[in-house]
């Protein structure tokens, strides 16, 4: 497996529902844009683009969800059984619906490193510093 990186990786991977770079080193940002809906092969584009830039167990991740953001049943299940653990997970969820569907993932899901919701990133970047 690659390395995470110790110097900002600056490809992006953008698509007409995501945006995906590292913000700093080891700091993995996911951006879901507005009234987006994330499919399977969505969440494989990401996890492969993560893969290929090294993000592991060393990085933490920020998803910061646009408003109107979702993700179907199908993907949501891809991401719990094929995602990449990371340190700790910051989620920017602006909308009340959206804080309600993460609290029910969060409470149920199989990864057991730290994850907290935030309503402003700056917070949510704070956060993971102190992990």
């Amino acid at each position: 497996m690659v390395s995470a990186p110790e110097e900002k990786v600056t490809e992006k991977l953008v698509t007409d529902k995501f945006e995906a770079y590292f913000l700093e080193p080891k700091l993995f940002y996911l951006k879901l844009l507005r009234d987006t809906r994330l499919e399977v092969e969505d969440v494989e584009q990401n996890i492969a683009f993560q893969r290929k830039h090294g993000v592991d167990t060393t990085c933490c991740r920020i998803v910061h969800a646009e408003k109107y953001a979702t993700i179907s049943k199908a993907a949501r299940e891809y991401v719990e059984n094929h995602a990449i653990t990371v340190k700790a997970e910051a989620f920017i969820i602006p909308s009340i619906g959206q804080k309600i569907l993460f609290n029910l993932y969060a409470k149920f899901r199989k990864n057991k490193n730290p994850l907290r919701a935030f309503d402003k990133l700056e917070d949510g970047i704070a956060w993971l510093k102190e992990q």
